[in-house]
């Protein structure tokens, strides 16, 4: 690794001496949503080219940008992916900047006064705890986090086999569980199963009802579904045929910025099992009334029915593609909003003839499906005993008697819509991937077609490609995006999404959190709730954004609504509760550094927790909804805060025209700088004692560093 031992300098640049990486991390706004919908970028020659900056795995909201070699620069500016323009960037002031244009971070001097290798910069005015928003330490920004997860809002329509003819269950030698139902005899049902086993494309018209905004069934559809009646049934709640239930949808930041819900590392609602998409899990008659009371429960949709967990893809197959940014499994089949594909038609009907298939697609893939290559599985995959739900650990490869997946019972039979909404930018993309129909519109267009039961079936859509229902989409104006899903045979349910783009449903930000440090005491984190209601009630908030109420922290209202905290040992609320911390909804002090006196202001105090070493996440419902609140460590492999440096009270101000005068609350030897906001020093030297006068400035706006305290200062 090449080192300089000079500044490397031009007429209006000096970058600070390369000293090895070094490692920028920021904190992007929680309130501008057109931020949450582009990849955040860093410009290093003050907005003229950018290149993507990754999401912090451990950091909520936070992105990162590492310096590996050469001299840091000091013209930074953040920008957006979607920003070509460069109309909205972010500079050394934030989102608090008040000049017509950002003022460029000196990131390399800003590198060089606090003397780390690693810094952390909050952009967001509410958020910050310092003068400037920086920060030399990780322990100083714990709590302070951004949005890295939102939800999609979806209903659920649960039935099963012995109520409609389209479920069915994998058996050796045939369908083991769909005997008829009332008006349709078993062999009429079992035909039209048996002519929907692998992707069978067609089955639905290729524009939406512009009335019902549900799909409808064509001719060729009838072969699968028997009639329009009986497909209609999928997607709207039947008196005695399913119930309705809601569902939100989460969807998490990944590494490279995009949203993503990968079911094979998800733990559905109710199961202690990772992989899978269970949503209707433990639903209860209660659940069903509170989502439309005009319903009535069907117990039996509930049935219970055998369940093996995903398998995995091969690590050929998850390689990201060069060009498109997605694992080159997802654009293996073409479709009307992807044409570089392969023909999936009569595709993925078993596991054998898919190994055959992709193998054919792609020789150099050794490994296709896992359960002949379990050494291949990727990064945070669980094995379990050989036919349980009981997991195992494994070093270089599964255990002997190990399975890739495990094996129990599941509520499958299961339907479910989405509808959303998004701006169109160039080059927005959307993957899919999933078992069994998934039917995907854009536009009121169907733009992915996966029709029929089929193992895990990839669908891809260019947008910059796509034309919808109203034509060539436009830059600017809002489509919506709506997805049809439906788990219609055993044994295994999974689904998962790709998109850079960023989803606007009815709930989508049901309940908001917002952490800040206590300045005076950096141990405590005060979280700051909001509750956006939709006045529709129930599952209407997931086709419709209207008629919604924002509570926040510092309304009345909100102590109003029924809240309750949760703290597990883990990370999902499915982990193991922490006794006392149960659905808690009693204000006091919990396990010493629990602060829960106001339910709508909870604070958090790590150093004053009385509680065994672990990982722990505490969870708040309100309403029915729950949320991660934060996740800390106990123990001697905590994360600690640490101490705070003695820093002098630095305060700065101007007597005399083109004077700064530097005050301490006591006498010091502190060295300060003074340099411009285009990073150059312009003063640098010791303090006199406790007030020192730096003469002869210019007026302007300048950035003053006393020890490791940073303030902006102007001087007139």
């Amino acid at each position: 690794m090449n080192k300089w031992s000079i500044f490397a300098c031009s007429a209006l640049v000096c970058s600070a001496a390369w000293a090895g990486p070094k490692q920028f991390n920021v904190l992007i706004p929680t309130d501008m949503e057109e931020w949450l919908a582009a990849v955040p970028m860093i410009s290093l020659d003050g907005g003229k080219t950018a290149v993507p900056m990754k999401a912090n795995p451990d950091r909520c909201g936070w992105f990162s940008y590492t310096y590996a070699d050469g001299p840091v620069s000091d013209s930074v500016l953040l920008v957006r992916d979607d920003d070509d323009a460069r109309e909205d960037m972010l500079g050394v002031n934030g989102n608090w900047e008040t000049a017509a244009s950002p003022t460029p971070i000196p990131l390399g001097m800003v590198f060089e006064l606090y003397g780390r290798d690693t810094l952390y910069f909050v952009a967001d005015e509410a958020q910050k705890t310092t003068e400037g928003g920086w920060y030399e330490d990780a322990s100083l920004v714990d709590g302070i986090e951004g949005v890295c997860s939102y939800v999609v809002s979806t209903i659920i329509y649960d039935t099963d086999a012995n109520l409609h003819p389209a479920f069915s269950c994998y058996s050796q030698g045939g369908e083991g569980c769909q005997f008829g139902v009332p008006g349709v005899d078993t062999t009429t049902a079992l035909t039209a199963v048996n002519e929907c086993i692998g992707v069978i494309q067609g089955v639905v018209e290729t524009t939406l009802d512009p009335t019902t905004k549900k799909p409808k069934l064509t001719s060729r559809g009838k072969k699968c579904f028997i009639d329009e009646r009986y497909f209609d049934q999928l997607f709207n709640y039947t008196a005695g045929v399913n119930e309705k239930t809601c569902y939100d949808l989460p969807l998490s930041r990944t590494e490279n910025g995009w949203w993503s819900f990968i079911s094979d590392f998800y733990t559905s609602p109710h199961t202690k099992t990772q992989g899978g998409y269970f949503p209707v899990e433990g639903k209860t008659d209660d659940d069903v009334l509170l989502a439309d009371p005009s319903q009535s429960p069907v117990p039996v949709a509930r049935t219970l029915r055998d369940a093996e967990g995903p398998v995995f893809y091969g690590p050929s197959l998850r390689k990201l593609d060069s060009l498109e940014g997605v694992p080159v499994f997802d654009l293996l089949c073409k479709g009307p909003g992807w044409s570089k594909g392969h023909d999936c038609e009569g595709k993925f009907a078993d596991g054998y003839t898919t190994e055959e298939f992709v193998a054919g697609v792609y020789p150099a893939a050794t490994c296709v499906l896992g359960w002949s290559c379990p050494d291949s599985a990727p990064e945070g995959w669980q094995f379990y005993k050989e036919g349980t739900e009981t997991p195992v650990q494994t070093a270089s490869g599964p255990e002997t008697g190990a399975s890739s997946r495990w094996t129990g019972t599941r509520n499958h039979h299961f339907c479910q819509e989405s509808h959303t909404k998004f701006i169109q930018k160039p080059g927005l993309r959307f993957s899919v991937r999933g078992s069994d129909d998934i039917w995907v519109f854009i536009d009121n267009k169907l733009a992915i077609d996966l029709g029929g039961v089929h193992m895990d079936a990839p669908g891809y859509v260019d947008l910059d490609a796509f034309a919808g229902a109203s034509g060539k989409l436009v830059t600017g104006q809002q489509y919506d995006l709506d997805i049809f899903f439906c788990d219609r045979r055993t044994t295994m349910s999974n689904l998962q999404i790709r998109t850079n783009m960023y989803l606007a449903s009815g709930t989508r930000s049901t309940i908001s959190t917002k952490g800040k440090k206590n300045p005076s005491n950096p141990t405590e984190t005060e979280f700051c709730m909001c509750y956006t209601k939709s006045g529709n009630g129930g599952c209407g908030s997931a086709t419709s954004a209207t008629d919604e109420t924002v509570y926040c922290c510092e309304d009345p209202e909100m102590t109003t609504l029924p809240i309750s905290y949760t703290l597990v040992l883990g990370t999902t609320i499915n982990g193991t509760t922490v006794e006392g911390l149960d659905k808690v909804s009693t204000p006091g002090v919990y396990k010493g550094g629990i602060d829960l006196t106001n339910f709508s202001l909870p604070k958090i105090d790590q150093s004053k927790m009385t509680l065994p070493d672990g990982y722990y996440t505490l969870f708040a419902t309100v309403d029915g909804k729950t949320v991660k609140l934060t996740s800390f460590r106990i123990g001697t492999d905590a994360i600690k805060t640490s101490p705070r440096l003695v820093r002098p009270n630095l305060m700065a101000m101007s007597f005399a025209p083109s004077t700064l005068t530097i005050s301490v609350s006591a006498s010091t030897n502190a060295k300060f700088a003074v340099m411009d906001l285009q990073g150059r020093v312009v003063r640098q030297g010791a303090l006199a004692g406790a007030e020192t006068v730096v003469p002869n400035l210019k007026p302007g706006s300048y950035i003053v560093k006393v020890a490791r305290e940073t303030r902006r200062v102007t001087v007139r």
